[in-house]
């Protein structure tokens, strides 16, 4: 450690705006990784005492301590008994990074997470287009098969579009980016249901038939229209968000 442990500690937390949102750990958990996020907390240095900063937060201590062994466990913070708690010198930058990615993409809004989702799969879709194969084309058409097939339950239409996507991924050889876009996906459904609209067959429909285009394109090697009826397809359960 550096000398930083026997200085005394003279900081102040700035709360944010949407922390009453949250259980009280998880907000303590979260306004101490934004402090060394943002530099104002660095590596070494020394925490207020948990009674301090159960004064901070306006939290009961349990709450600190929880989020202290969180942080701990988490490898950001080191609790030194009789020194007080640390910022870890060395923080796993690996972990930190996805550790902030999740906190990110739980607090975004579902049209964030939709905007983020069109990003990624139109990059694919062009992918797929340019890389086009028997053995890609296949898959994405036994997919857009059973799309079909599943036409008349929500349920099953959902699954079946959810496969029909990462047949494309794996078809423009991104498997990375289908975890990426199962997990937008999950974390949509987290927040909102699209039963009111895949309820109806015509919204099916609307679905299937976008999904039959993006096919033709990737089929022709037509990037530019893969790009514009895969937008087309995204918007179908996009409408879904703007009508609930």
């Amino acid at each position: 450690m550096t000398d930083s442990k026997s200085k005394p500690d003279a900081i102040s937390f700035e709360m944010d705006a949407d922390v009453k949102q949250e259980t009280a750990p998880r907000m303590v958990v979260r306004q101490i990784q934004k402090e060394i996020e943002s530099g104002r907390l660095k590596p070494g240095q020394k925490l207020p005492s948990q009674n301090a900063m159960a004064k901070m937060f306006g939290v009961g201590m349990s709450s600190i301590r929880e989020a202290v062994n969180t942080l701990e466990v988490m490898g950001i913070l080191e609790v030194t008994h009789g020194s007080g708690t640390f910022v870890k010198e060395d923080l796993p930058l690996d972990q930190w990074a996805l550790g902030r990615l999740e906190q990110e993409l739980f607090d975004a809004s579902p049209f964030e997470l939709f905007e983020l989702r069109e990003l990624i799969e139109c990059h694919v879709t062009r992918m797929a287009a340019q890389r086009v194969s028997d053995t890609g084309i296949q898959s994405i058409r036994d997919a857009l098969l059973e799309l079909a097939e599943s036409i008349t339950g929500r349920k099953e239409f959902l699954e079946a579009d959810m496969a029909f996507h990462m047949a494309i991924c794996r078809a423009a050889r991104q498997p990375a980016a289908g975890v990426i876009i199962r997990l937008l996906y999950n974390l949509v459904h987290q927040q909102f249901s699209l039963a009111h609209t895949t309820q109806t067959r015509e919204y099916r429909a609307r679905a299937l038939e976008t999904a039959r285009a993006v096919v033709r394109h990737i089929e022709q090697g037509d990037e530019v229209g893969a790009i514009r009826c895969m937008r087309s397809h995204l918007d179908q359960a996009k409408h879904g968000l703007s009508s609930e």
